[in-house]
């Protein structure tokens, strides 16, 4: 009777029973056949490399955040600088947004937008126009002034809800919807 010889260091196996779907094992056995392994080489090749698969995969994705979310960043400053552009710089975006809020309070009263409604838009005009006096009185800061102090705000209520733009612009706008005198009476 012969004698099974023993395999090398290193060169051990540890069995493995599965079960396949008669394709899938069609597949193998082909596969196995056209590389000249055997059945459990091409099994354990194949398991193998799904793992070195994931494992690229992974790397993959992580390169592909960082390239997304430096795109995302160049994409978010493109437009902010074509934005500011649009407004008149820096300085004067801060105003213009100022002003669109007293649109967009006269707009959330009505329930209409100034384009529909003759009525709406009369109220964001003297609304406005009552306004600017004050804006120009009281500059409000520049668009970047504006973000680092939305940053630090943010960074300082870590966890909580980061203040909306108004609130950190440290400018007193009365809620969208308020009626009656503004700033209120301290």
């Amino acid at each position: 009777m012969a004698t099974r010889a023993k395999p090398e260091a290193g060169n051990v196996r540890a069995p493995l029973m599965v079960r396949v779907a008669p394709a899938v094992r069609e597949r193998l056995d082909a596969a196995a056949a056209e590389s000249g392994r055997s059945l459990s080489q091409e099994i354990e090749l194949r398991l193998d490399r799904s793992f070195e698969l994931v494992s690229v995969i992974e790397a993959a994705m992580e390169s592909y955040k960082s390239v997304a979310a430096s795109a995302f960043s160049d994409g978010v400053r493109l437009v902010e600088d074509h934005m500011l552009e649009m407004v008149g710089g820096d300085d004067a975006y801060m105003i213009w947004y100022m002003l669109s809020y007293e649109i967009r309070a006269a707009e959330a009263r009505s329930g209409k937008t100034i384009r529909e409604d003759e009525a709406t838009r009369h109220d964001a005009e003297k609304r406005v126009l009552s306004n600017l006096p004050e804006v120009f009185r009281n500059l409000p800061p520049s668009f970047t002034e504006h973000r680092k102090r939305l940053a630090a705000a943010r960074a300082d209520r870590a966890g909580a809800d980061a203040p909306g733009s108004i609130a950190a612009l440290g400018v007193s706008l009365p809620p969208l919807g308020h009626k009656g005198p503004w700033p209120p009476a301290e």
